[in-house]
């Protein structure tokens, strides 16, 4: 009787996490394309970015996150979780509080962006990278909020699109086309295995 009560215990508890991830949802955007324009005068890519050269990003938001413009109707930012873009051979990966999405409501355009700013393996340096999208017949978003999976505008809703990436050291640059963008929920895979794990441990 006692296992039986701490097993239905622990199953509850685990429902409410459970319960709780729900409400803030991992939501993954994700973006890629290829490179066409390098600008490298000191030849610090030494041909791991080049024209030609895939590159592919992720970001993490957490659904929850505040706007950290509470107060511009228009306009909000919010920050990722954590951000990743691989350009050809280098990995790049966000480090900075500022690293998110920015997001336009506006009724002339609409906008948003996606960009960080990150160290580099193999290290060729600091750099900072973004990914902007521009609908100028405004038309994309109803508001500044965080865009989710269910609301999240395809591709084609924007008339302009661009990847591009600086350099710290000495302004080398890349940029290029952006052909795919998607905006994913990440399930909360952890929770759902410690509740089959409850689940079976009851049925035992």
């Amino acid at each position: 009787m006692l296992r039986r009560f701490i097993m239905t215990a622990a199953v509850g508890a685990v429902v409410s996490l459970v319960a709780g991830v729900a409400q803030a949802e991992l939501i993954t955007f994700k973006f890629s394309g290829v490179i066409d324009s390098v600008a490298d005068p000191a030849g610090i890519y030494e041909n791991r970015i080049q024209n030609g050269s895939p590159y592919a990003a992720t970001f993490v938001f957490d659904s929850a996150t505040p706007d950290g413009l509470p107060t511009d109707s228009q306009r909000g930012f919010y920050r990722a979780l954590s951000s990743t873009i691989v350009v050809g051979l280098v990995t790049f990966t966000g480090t900075d509080d500022d690293d998110g999405l920015g997001i336009t409501d506006d009724p002339s355009w609409d906008w948003l962006a996606l960009g960080c700013r990150a160290t580099s393996s193999p290290d060729i340096g600091f750099a900072s990278l973004e990914a902007t999208f521009i609908d100028r017949t405004a038309t994309v978003f109803s508001s500044d909020a965080l865009p989710l999976p269910s609301t999240a505008p395809p591709l084609n809703a924007f008339q302009q699109v661009l990847f591009k990436g600086v350099s710290w050291a000495n302004g080398s640059k890349f940029a290029g086309m952006i052909t795919t963008f998607e905006v994913t929920p990440e399930p909360g895979t952890l929770w759902l295995l410690l509740l089959g794990v409850a689940l079976a441990r009851r049925r035992a």
